[in-house]
């Protein structure tokens, strides 16, 4: 009878501790994830439409010329990388990893 009743009491407090442990991790790390990929996501979008809209990219045709251009380039870039994002705030609910920058 104390075998099992330490077997029950140990089973549950593997469980207790594991769904704890998990929920605190899934926490933490989507809470470092977000933050890290706004982080990066706002800045590389900051300089590349910054760039883009102001025209500090040097050019041999005409300012106007230029900037049509590397307003194209850096929108293009831009938008690949938001639509390719959509998917990622949905891994910060979990507590793995399931879109990479690869993917």
């Amino acid at each position: 009878m104390a075998y099992k009743w330490r077997t029950t009491h140990g089973v549950a407090y593997g469980v207790a501790y594991g769904v704890a442990y998990g929920v605190a991790y899934g926490v933490a790390y989507g809470v470092a994830y977000g933050v890290a990929y706004g982080v990066a996501y706002g800045v590389a979008y900051g300089v590349a439409y910054g760039v883009a809209y102001f025209g500090v990219w040097p050019t041999r045709r005409g300012f106007w010329r230029g900037l049509r251009r590397d307003y194209g380039v850096a929108y293009g870039v831009a938008t690949a990388y938001f639509w390719r994002g959509l998917a990622w705030p949905t891994a910060c609910l979990r507590p793995w990893p399931t879109a990479w920058p690869t993917a």
